[in-house]
């Protein structure tokens, strides 16, 4: 009937007024919008909120990695540490090290033998002992150029397994961000001792080798020479001629 079409017109009119109201007032209140669907508006806004939360998460986390500060040495920090310096053999600056009888000794626990429980040289099939001295030589002609040495040279990294005691200077002076820059560049290898395996590529932070330096000479100096360097570090560990991995490890953790 003509009335039921007239109310249906009526409430066509009223509809679409009402929806150019709310649109005036969308736009009014947002005008990038663009008149989008209630159901587009509210994703567009959860989309807006959720990606704001994840740069707001990366943005807050990356802060806290660049203010993060190490200032303190970790079990892994130290097996970094012994793995750069430490050697597969050391000679002993025992009493008669390098002598006939001590190099004779067949070390088999003889009675009457006074030096078969001694020792002048030890070795290993990996890194064992951290060497407390820069080189040494014994009267028999044996030599050895501890491993750390190399910081206080002039050498290329290449020449480290093969260093001998004429490019050692004890007495030169480096600085200490010298001696970090050198430390980072040492080679890693396996090592008997510690209780973590480290891949021989990861790198060590120069943070930790700072702190390393700190530790070993109090922080007392900017300076250090090979010699002052092997003093502290007997001292440190309570060793006298090489550490394992315990005494070495202890002043650092603890353990």
């Amino acid at each position: 009937s003509i009335s039921s079409i007239i109310q249906l017109l009526i409430i066509l009119i009223l509809f679409t007024t009402s929806i150019s109201y709310l649109k005036s007032i969308i736009h009014k209140n947002n005008q990038n919008f663009n008149y989008l669907s209630t159901y587009q508006k509210i994703n567009r806004y959860i989309d807006r909120y959720i990606d704001g939360l994840v740069v707001r998460s990366t943005t807050s986390s990356e802060n806290e990695l660049s203010d993060s500060k190490i200032d303190k040495l970790e079990v892994r920090d130290v097996v970094k540490i012994f793995n750069r310096i430490s050697d597969k053999e050391v000679l002993l600056n025992i009493t008669g090290a390098g002598s006939i009888e001590l190099s004779l000794c067949c070390h088999g626990g003889c009675d009457n033998c006074q030096v078969s429980h001694l020792f002048d040289y030890l070795s290993s099939t990996r890194s064992k002992w951290v060497a407390l001295y820069p080189t040494m030589t014994f009267i028999d002609g044996r030599t050895h150029v501890a491993r750390w040495a190399w910081i206080f040279s002039d050498l290329s990294i290449d020449s480290i397994d093969n260093m001998s005691i004429n490019e050692i200077d004890e007495s030169k002076t480096i600085t200490k961000q010298q001696f970090i820059h050198r430390f980072i560049q040492l080679p890693s290898r396996l090592s008997i001792g510690p209780s973590i395996t480290i891949p021989g590529d990861e790198p060590i932070d120069e943070k930790v080798v700072e702190l390393f330096y700190n530790k070993v000479v109090s922080n007392r100096t900017n300076e250090l020479t090979a010699r002052l360097f092997c003093d502290s570090l007997r001292l440190l560990v309570s060793e006298e001629h090489a550490s394992t991995w315990l005494p070495f490890s202890k002043p650092f953790i603890g353990k």
